[in-house]
């Protein structure tokens, strides 16, 4: 599994994208949501990859909120 924060620091150093992928053994685009994805997150902004809109909704849906004695 691709470590995010090392493949931010790896991007740091030099290495560009498709030698990241190299080093991790994955695609180059995957390498650049890697390090894109940990630099933002690095920074505290919001990911450059939204969800898609067929993926599967988690917890709780919007304006429903979770409590005991719910009708």
């Amino acid at each position: 599994m691709a470590n995010p924060s090392l493949a931010l620091e790896l991007f740091r150093k030099g290495y560009d994208t498709q030698r990241i992928a190299d080093y991790f053994s994955i695609r180059e685009e995957e390498a650049l949501e890697l390090v894109s994805e940990a630099r933002s997150a690095a920074l505290r902004l919001p990911s450059p990859y939204p969800i898609h809109p067929d993926a599967k909704p988690t917890g709780w849906p919007k304006g429903q909120i979770a409590y005991a004695g719910r009708n």
